[in-house]
């Protein structure tokens, strides 16, 4: 699915100018129009567009007339469509009616230069449309393939890769690979999986060699999760993608080790009811002081480290041992300092993997 946000990153958009602030730009677009003098006082306005679609026009038959483009805009509201652009030829803004007919109804118009044709538009947006449908296509393999709904030979013939020992890397980073990353031969094939890029790469150098290259390529903030496929593909792009929340929940690039951790474990069941029901009870007499909260979090992911949670907090060691000491004797008055923080790591591991759905 490609929404019109997405539609807004191309280039050939980028003189498309938003009119009225706060419209829905998550939208879906299956299709793009063009509006001439389909609107007219003799026309039946209805169906002449269908759900979704992006219109564009320079609404010549509204020229001059505020009342025609009011009816031209709630008519395409009435008819679901994505959003409204017009050409600056007879509107450089929209009435003011007009405007709050749209801020009513999260109903984006835009204006666009007159110098782009409506031709280069359609293309540049049927084309990222077609891809999209591509890389949804891949989505849904990737998603049957986890769910063994398909097996390791069918998918790996969907996915269009060899049968082979390969690396598997999740990677949640402002990182777009391109057709040079894959004819470097070094990464075998991407693919698009909902916010996340799965990258295949054949066993060709140890994991530290492939770390350090996604480490050269990312540069910047990034979560990576990463597994082989050496016993199943489905399983290896399972283990991938729970690798990847681990690190995310620690805040940490990747987690090393992560099929021999806790967390290979915890993750696999973390939302079940009864993991949930236990870090809602520990944590609720601490929930909803910010500043505890924060410091028990800290506390955990410096992995108990008084010193190191201190400096990251801003505060004296002993401030920092103060709340601590109190937030256990809140949330537990029989347990020792060992058993607490097992059981602390545990749910503030599951709270924090909560706090990463709802993002």
């Amino acid at each position: 699915m490609i929404t019109l946000k997405h539609l807004l990153q191309n280039p050939s958009l980028s003189s498309f100018r938003l009119q009225n602030d706060g419209a829905n730009l998550d939208v879906k677009v299956s299709n793009v129009c063009i509006l001439d003098y389909e609107f007219d006082e003799n026309t039946n306005t209805k169906n002449i567009f269908y759900p979704d679609e992006l219109i564009l026009s320079s609404l010549q038959v509204a020229k001059n007339d505020e009342d025609i483009f009011y009816n031209i805009v709630k008519s395409l509201i009435d008819m679901k469509v994505s959003a409204l652009a017009i050409k600056d030829i007879y509107f450089q803004s929209i009435p003011n009616k007009v405007k709050v007919l749209a801020q009513e109804n999260n109903f984006p118009i835009f204006i666009f230069d007159r110098s782009l044709y409506y031709e280069n538009i359609i293309v540049s947006i049927m084309q990222e449309i077609k891809e999209g449908e591509s890389i949804s296509l891949y989505q849904q393999y990737i998603d049957k393939i986890i769910a063994q709904s398909l097996n390791d030979d069918e998918g790996f013939r969907l996915l269009q890769l060899n049968k082979d020992d390969y690396y598997i890397f999740a990677i949640d980073g402002n990182y777009n690979f391109t057709n040079n990353d894959i004819n470097s031969k070094l990464v075998n094939k991407v693919y698009n999986y909902h916010e996340f890029n799965i990258a295949f790469i054949k066993k060709d150098h140890d994991l530290e060699y492939y770390l350090k290259y996604f480490d050269d390529v990312l540069k910047d903030e990034y979560y990576i999760g990463y597994a082989n496929t050496l016993n199943s593909l489905h399983g290896a792009l399972k283990d991938s993608l729970n690798s990847l929340r681990a690190a995310q929940i620690n805040n940490v690039r990747y987690v090393e080790d992560y099929q021999s951790s806790y967390y290979s474990f915890l993750i696999e069941n973390i939302q079940q009811e009864s993991f949930q029901s236990f870090m809602k009870t520990f944590l609720s007499p601490i929930v909803d002081d910010e500043m505890m909260l924060e410091s028990l979090i800290v506390y955990v992911l410096n992995d108990f480290s008084i010193e190191s949670s201190a400096k990251q907090l801003h505060v004296h060691e002993n401030t920092l041992r103060y709340r601590i000491e109190k937030a256990q004797q809140l949330i537990t008055k029989t347990s020792s300092r060992d058993d607490f923080k097992i059981n602390l790591k545990l749910a503030i591991t599951i709270y924090l993997d909560n706090q990463n759905k709802i993002k």
